[in-house]
């Protein structure tokens, strides 16, 4: 939780327009490895990924798009310059978002 703070504190020192300017695109939180017990507390990406949700909801920050949970890694790249996130995976091929 304290990163996205951190991040939004740096964001706003830069000039960032909080009612309008921040939207916000996430990526992650895969379950990568079956385990033989399905208990919550072993679903780690799946926890992330609503403690993520939780927080920008939190702070009024819209999530314009999104590619969570599964069960495949992902390599993110963003791009400051145009918004684009790119998601590679093997297997599951490129998204742009």
């Amino acid at each position: 939780d304290t990163a996205i703070d951190a991040l939004l504190q740096d964001m706003l020192k830069l000039g960032a327009n909080r009612k309008s300017d921040i939207i916000s695109k996430i990526a992650g939180g895969a379950q990568m490895f079956k385990m033989k017990a399905e208990s919550s507390i072993m679903q780690i990406g799946k926890r992330n990924v609503e403690a993520v949700k939780a927080k920008l909801n939190e702070l009024d920050i819209k999530i314009v798009a999104e590619d969570v949970e599964g069960n495949y890694g992902r390599t993110i790249e963003f791009f400051c310059e145009t918004g684009e996130l790119t998601i590679k995976t093997i297997g599951h091929g490129v998204r742009i978002l």
